[in-house]
């Protein structure tokens, strides 16, 4: 879990998360993230990407920075499966962008009995003209061993409101230029290149 602690911890010192403790907003992309994992299970993840993935979402793919959106686009329904829930949600202080973390369980087939696969996620969120949440970057890591069910969703204790009128789009090239610093690095150096996140 080291991996996600850190690439949390880089949007945090990027000014992304800066709100109050189990804010609306908070709770609501928390609820729609759960709604985004269920539906994975109930009918398919390509589907339940293309629904709650923004146009233009970073998505990050074996070090390469690509279109989510227009991936799972070209992506067939297969029989696998993705579920996750968040255990972790914050929101700025502007309440238009959050973050939500926690477990992912992957089976190869809907038929297995247990996972085949573990990891971690990291969405970003962003409230849409509408009103509604859509992950406008999302970030993803394997690890050996789940995370233990039944842990409490935790919400930020940060006060503030720092980001009151945060622009995502300065934020999201700021992400996108530590992503690419990061690979550049992590070309040459390899795993030492997570040391200087």
């Amino acid at each position: 879990m080291g991996k996600i602690k850190k690439i949390t911890l880089s949007l945090f010192v990027m000014g992304l998360i800066t709100a109050k403790a189990q804010n609306k907003d908070a709770v609501k992309i928390a609820q729609t993230e759960k709604e985004f994992a269920r539906l994975s299970v109930e009918t398919n993840t390509r589907n339940a990407f293309l629904k709650y993935f923004a146009d233009g979402i970073i998505f990050f793919r074996r070090g390469e920075i690509v279109d989510g959106k227009q991936l799972w686009e070209k992506r067939k329904v297969d029989s696998s499966e993705l579920f996750w829930y968040p255990a972790y949600v914050d929101i700025a202080g502007s309440n238009n962008i959050g973050l939500s973390t926690g477990p992912v369980h992957y089976k190869v087939s809907r038929k297995n009995k247990g996972a085949d696969n573990y990891g971690y996620y990291a969405s970003v969120w962003k409230k849409m003209e509408n009103g509604n949440w859509k992950v406008i970057v999302d970030l993803g890591i394997s690890d050996l061993l789940p995370l233990p069910k039944n842990n409490p969703l935790v919400y930020s204790k940060i006060k503030g409101n720092a980001l009151k009128n945060a622009d995502t789009n300065k934020i999201k090239k700021q992400v996108i230029g530590l992503e690419n610093k990061f690979i550049k690095n992590y070309a040459t150096k390899g795993n030492i290149a997570y040391s200087n996140l």
